[in-house]
């Protein structure tokens, strides 16, 4: 501690520690990488009693290396004021080689796809951590309140040669991506046709065109995540409350490209007066013009969809939640003095309780923009139909002897 070290005594800094360490560390590969085999179907699927066989679709890789992390952080835990405030701060930089991805290839071959070691990812970040006590009253009240902030910055530095990008994720047209010299998790598909000054070209037909390039439409990594917590006591009584921050980043709309398509999506109930906000050509006057054309819902809606115009369907991810808030209360030690108890807390606990910003998108669809359809990182920027997260309230009653 550098308070101790230092001989330091202060009524303004209570405590101060400096802490750095590096570390590596190896990621193995599931079984079943480096060699060929069969798979052996039931007997009940087999023929005359016989059991069938199937070759792996993964091409073996006899040369297949371990993941490798190496990391190095150093940070600080500062306390001031007899301990009523707390910071702690970190710094991290963390590199991860030889990732063990795996890779489609052509079906002509015999094989759908193949597992390589797939260059470097780089992570690197802070996290700052503030607790302070504002309040402090002698056996009556306290307030308590915590910042938590993070913020990291993932980066392809190198794929294998010959590879240019690593499709993480697909549907259709659209694709979250890993290139080099970019962030990890890009969100590729077709944007709108546009003029250069930006603005969006109608056809002749009076919908939407689409542009005949690939594009980044957004990133799936948030710009920052926080979390504010703020706790009052008084008298046996305590009431806490967290809000939950999300800043930047994109998510791929899978319920709106359905919804538009279809005509079932409630943004798509006004079927009158439909005019594409954009230009179109005239061949006259040989420069764009206003687009004034009056459209049916399924031009102005569905083509979006039909067209594969995936910038449409990107959304913001960022939020702001009221994730949980808890009521409790402590039994004073008079009521359990003839009980075989000690302590004895009742509380109540409301969690995911409701939305305090998401995009207007996400709230006229009723979803959740956390709403991931898989654990896996890509999956974090595809919306997939999945249920909304679901509010629960719970009562515990915990006792202590």
């Amino acid at each position: 501690m550098l308070t101790d070290a230092l001989n330091i005594k202060s009524n303004l800094l209570s405590y101060a520690k400096l802490r750095g360490s590096y570390a590596q560390a190896g990621n193995d590969a599931s079984p079943y990488q480096t060699t060929g085999g069969y798979n052996l179907i039931p007997i009940s699927s087999g023929f005359n009693g016989q059991q069938f066989a199937s070759i792996s679709q993964t091409v073996p890789n006899v040369s297949l290396k371990n993941e490798l992390k190496k990391s190095y952080e150093f940070g600080t835990d500062i306390r001031l004021f007899n301990n009523r405030v707390g910071i702690d701060f970190t710094y991290y930089n963390a590199s991860i080689s030889n990732q063990i991805v795996p890779i489609s290839i052509s079906e002509a071959s015999g094989f759908t796809r193949k597992v390589i070691n797939a260059g470097e990812i780089k992570n690197k970040g802070i996290e700052l951590f503030v607790n302070a006590i504002p309040v402090q009253l002698d056996n009556s009240f306290t307030w308590e309140a915590s910042v938590n902030f993070s913020k990291n910055h993932s980066e392809v530095v190198s794929l294998v040669p010959g590879i240019s990008n690593l499709v993480l994720l697909n549907y259709n047209n659209m694709n979250i991506e890993a290139r080099p010299g970019q962030s990890f998790g890009n969100i590729v598909g077709f944007p709108y046709n546009r003029t250069p000054e930006g603005r969006k070209i109608v056809g002749d037909d009076g919908a939407y065109t689409r542009g005949s390039d690939r594009v980044v439409l957004g990133n799936i990594q948030p710009d920052w995540l926080a979390g504010v917590t703020n706790s009052f006591s008084f008298k046996g009584i305590r009431l806490s409350a967290l809000i939950d921050v999300r800043k930047g980043g994109e998510v791929f709309s899978l319920t709106k490209q359905n919804g538009m398509g279809s005509g079932t999506g409630k943004f798509t109930e006004n079927r009158t007066n439909l005019v594409a906000d954009g230009v179109v050509w005239d061949a006259t006057s040989n420069k764009y013009v206003e687009n004034t054309q009056v459209v049916v819902g399924t031009k102005y809606y569905a083509y979006r969809t039909w067209s594969d115009i995936s910038e449409e369907f990107v959304l913001d991810a960022s939020y702001v939640s009221f994730r949980e808030a808890t009521l409790s209360y402590d039994f004073r030690p008079k009521i359990l003095s003839r009980t075989p108890f000690k302590t004895v807390t009742f509380s109540v606990v409301g969690r995911n309780l409701f939305y305090l910003y998401r995009d207007p998108q996400f709230k006229v669809m009723g979803i959740s923009p956390e709403a991931a359809f898989a654990p896996t990182a890509a999956a974090q920027g595809f919306e997939n139909t999945t249920m909304p997260t679901t509010r629960s309230i719970g009562f515990n009653l915990n006792f202590s002897f």
